[in-house]
């Protein structure tokens, strides 16, 4: 235990420092950026998620479920299946997502011609629609990556390479050629960032595949079970569903905020909030990607003991430092949004609301991971009511109420979800999530 104590404490290092990178790079756009126009661009980075997790279909999470179990028993035929079953999915949603952007941005072009809509007046998320798929197969080869238990590589490469390399792309774009910040600008420097992390994962993997003694050019034997591509794609597709519920809950916040609030600038203030508190995601995030890839070898063979030191071990570490993350935020609330400019000071008690809601989200999020193996439809029935609940009531407290309302509604709803959570992993588990010792 003591070595994977080691590794747990290295994780949490590391997402402290991913997030004083996102924290620095959003702090850095928004002060080129107006309020609200930093409210369009955070909407535009989170529609890219949403359209990507789509592309996946699930591919991502299967992949740390079924291949960290094909490493583990060093099969390799069903090592080199899965992983072209992945990428041949993942190209074919790719394709068609490529084909309806472009009849898309043909609408539009001809909108433009015929001066029905002009083509520069479509809110920023229009414009990134087609790094989706870049996003999908940034995504894909991560999860590769950490299959072979490599949690920490698939950590810095997801939540810490992408925010440094364009934050320096930015630094030498803007401070060697004069150029001011604008939307076009960041569009082209998040496709170069994603190119670069691309071809560096590709090495990455080919190299786990060397060191495994792999080769995708290799066939598999005639002892390979076709069928079993049947149970990746139903297992791809329960679990994408419950994704792509996921990923409209941490979007339709700041959508509705964009719909409802009367002040084009609400947005960014949110936006920079989210900013903030993401600490109290990143830090149980990254944490608990230790334990993502031992999950089901540990479910098959029944391993609940081993299951619970690890859960222990991971409390240990997580609730003290979610506490003092949290009571930080609150004390220096007014200070951390100083740094987005001084019109973001305003959104200080809104702040400490969503403080206290995501941290009692955080402390759940190991449950959330072993639903997500283990009872997946079960975690896609908690997401579905989290997601009605946060919709219906931030309608109606944002509309009175403002970010603040918005804040509660998150509050309401993230109460629901964890408990919810505990509960479930009580009922289907002979373990105590919460415990320390």
């Amino acid at each position: 235990m003591a070595k994977e104590t080691k590794t747990i404490v290295l994780l949490l290092i590391l997402g402290i420092v991913a997030y004083l990178i996102a924290y620095l790079f959003n702090a850095f756009i928004s002060q080129h950026l107006s309020p609200a126009d930093y409210g369009d661009f955070s909407i535009a980075i989170r529609t890219i998620s949403v359209i990507s997790l789509v592309l996946l279909l699930g591919t991502n999470i299967s992949s740390v479920k079924y291949l960290s179990t094909y490493f583990n028993s060093e099969n390799r035929d069903h090592i080199i299946q899965f992983i072209k079953w992945n990428l041949g999915i993942v190209s074919k949603t790719s394709i068609i997502c490529i084909v309806i952007f472009i009849l898309f941005y043909l609408l539009l072009a001809i909108l433009h011609i015929y001066n029905i809509k002009d083509f520069t007046t479509h809110h920023f998320s229009i414009y990134v629609l087609w790094l989706a798929p870049f996003s999908a197969f940034y995504l894909l080869l991560a999860s590769f990556i950490l299959s072979d238990k490599k949690s920490i590589l698939s950590f810095i490469i997801t939540k810490i390479a992408l925010n440094i390399l364009l934050s320096l792309l930015l630094y030498i774009t803007i401070y060697y050629t004069e150029v001011s910040v604008h939307f076009i600008l960041i569009l082209i420097l998040l496709f170069i960032a994603f190119c670069v992390i691309i071809i560096g994962e590709l090495y990455l993997v080919s190299k786990i595949l060397t060191n495994n003694n792999i080769s995708l050019k290799l066939k598999p034997d005639k002892s390979f079970k076709q069928p079993i591509k049947k149970t990746w794609m139903l297992e791809s597709l329960k679990v994408t569903s419950g994704q792509i519920v996921f990923s409209l809950i941490s979007v339709a916040d700041l959508f509705i905020i964009e719909w409802i609030h009367p002040s084009e600038h609400a947005t960014g203030y949110y936006a920079a909030m989210l900013v903030i508190v993401n600490i109290l995601w990143v830090v149980p995030s990254s944490i608990t990607s230790f334990l993502a890839p031992r999950l089901n070898p540990m479910f098959e063979h029944k391993r609940y003991k081993k299951l619970q030191n690890l859960i222990n071990s991971i409390n240990s570490i997580n609730l003290p430092v979610l506490v003092i993350l949290t009571l930080l935020i609150i004390i220096f609330s007014d200070y951390l949004l100083s740094f987005f400019g001084k019109d973001y000071i305003q959104a200080q008690t809104p702040l400490v609301i969503l403080c206290i809601a995501y941290f009692l989200l955080a402390i759940s999020l190991s449950n959330a991971r072993i639903l997500m193996f283990l009872e997946s439809k079960k975690l896609m029935r908690i997401n579905s009511t989290e997601l009605i609940i946060l919709v219906t009531t931030s309608i109606v407290l944002t509309y009175y109420f403002g970010i603040l309302g918005m804040s509660f509604s998150v509050l309401i709803t993230n109460i629901y979800k964890a408990t919810m959570l505990f509960k479930s992993v009580k009922k289907i588990l002979p373990i105590k999530p919460f415990t320390i010792i």
